[in-house]
């Protein structure tokens, strides 16, 4: 990997922070090299994150109502989230608060983690209790629809999960 100056990323990380803070695209296949990208994520991985109280919560109260609901269903033991499942989604809405450049994992964070766990499990298994809604995106979205359909998307998986985890232990998020 190629050795990048402090002042190579201070450079690039004003460049991303700029467009983002304008609503504009950025443009990372004409402003980046291969090994550039490689060492920025690089650098985002060893970024250090924290939890908020309301990240944690989302993913323990969707752990305990998931592993309730795959049990009641007439799941067998095999098919229950393991116990791994609550480390893995945390280190999952981690990488995606370091990926939007922010240094604490938010709910919206969880969310992405919980949507990714769920649908994998649903997969696998088949839907336990109530399935998360479909996660279908257009083809054809441009870059000034996609955004809109992705905000969409991600409160009605927000709505499914309220729901999913107050039916099953009683909890509102």
């Amino acid at each position: 990997m190629a050795d990048v100056s402090d002042e190579g990323n201070v450079n690039l990380a004003n460049y991303i922070l700029n467009k983002s803070q304008t609503h504009q695209e950025v443009c990372i296949e004409d402003y980046l090299t291969d090994t550039d990208l490689k060492l920025l994520i690089s650098n985002l991985g060893t970024r250090k994150v924290t939890v908020t109280e309301r990240a944690g919560n989302l993913i323990r109260n969707y752990f305990v109502a998931s592993r309730r609901a795959r049990v009641n269903g007439g799941s067998t033991i095999e098919q229950c989230l393991p116990i791994g499942a609550v480390q893995s989604m945390t280190t999952m809405a981690e990488a995606h608060a370091r990926l939007s450049l922010r240094s604490e994992v938010l709910a919206e964070d969880a969310l992405v983690a919980i949507a990714l766990y769920e649908q994998s499990m649903v997969t696998l298994y088949g839907p336990a209790f109530q399935a998360p809604p479909p996660s279908y995106f257009d083809t054809s979205l441009s870059y000034e629809n996609v955004q809109q359909s992705v905000d969409d998307y991600m409160t009605t998986v927000m709505a499914w999960a309220q729901n999913y985890i107050k039916s099953l232990i009683g909890i509102e998020e």
